[in-house]
């Protein structure tokens, strides 16, 4: 049987943080770094027209929800630095989806389904 964990998406928010910040690869190489899902193309080109350091956690996590709600995808986790606070999870939330915060091998993870 298939791995179903292969299936959904991962975007490293944590890796955006970090190279955005240094500015030391060119853009387009880190944003094909942050992603595990080799098929997700539009996602990954709409998440580097989209996403910014000016914005705070929440609006990048809101902005990558709407991203992949036009990409037709029914999950995807989003690896973070650190946890986000209960207000920035009720407000994800009132995006219209199930938010699942956890860690993994002690990393902070933000499992979304739509």
């Amino acid at each position: 049987m298939d791995d179903v964990s292969n299936d959904i998406l991962e975007f490293n928010y944590e890796q955006f943080l970090l190279v955005a910040a240094n500015k030391r690869m060119a853009l387009t190489e880190m944003w094909r770094g942050l992603f595990n899902h080799p098929m997700q193309e539009g996602f990954v080109d709409k998440s580097l027209e989209s996403l910014s350091l000016s914005l705070s956690d929440t609006q990048n996590m809101v902005k990558l929800i709407e991203i992949a709600r036009g990409e037709s995808l029914s999950t995807f986790t989003v690896l973070l630095p650190y946890a986000l606070d209960s207000a920035q999870l009720d407000e994800l939330s009132e995006q219209g989806c199930i938010i699942e915060q956890r860690k993994n091998n002690l990393q902070d993870c933000l499992h979304i389904s739509l």
